[in-house]
């Protein structure tokens, strides 16, 4: 006897319900825990370490912020952050599309010849 293989439509729901659940699990899980608030960083001769965080493609810095806040450590209390922006420029891996990018990508997957610095 054989078994019948499921509906088409049943995999991409399936998929879809799963993703919608590990979303709201982490949501909820991100949700309890513990705020900590960074000191401004009013005297430079305190600042221990400094962090840049460069977006990926088609991203800008500032929605970046937040991720600061993961970083919970004592370690991390005089610790300057920047999050610039990348300039927008066609990118061909993306049909030549505009957006912001810190080089061009060529071909996805990357590897050692698929990119140049613009």
């Amino acid at each position: 006897m054989r078994l019948r293989s499921p509906s088409p439509v049943l995999l991409p729901v399936a998929l879809f319900s799963a993703t919608i659940a590990a979303t709201f699990i982490s949501a909820s899980l991100l949700h309890h825990r513990r705020r900590f608030t960074f000191p401004a960083n009013s005297d430079p001769a305190m600042t221990r370490a400094f962090i840049l965080w460069l977006h990926g493609l088609g991203d800008s810095g500032p929605p970046n912020e937040p991720i600061r806040t993961f970083f919970i450590s004592p370690e991390f209390q005089n610790t300057k952050w920047s999050f610039p922006s990348a300039s927008s420029s066609p990118v061909s891996c993306n049909y030549g599309a505009v957006m912001p990018s810190w080089f061009d990508i060529h071909e996805i997957p990357i590897g050692a010849v698929s990119f140049t610095f613009i």
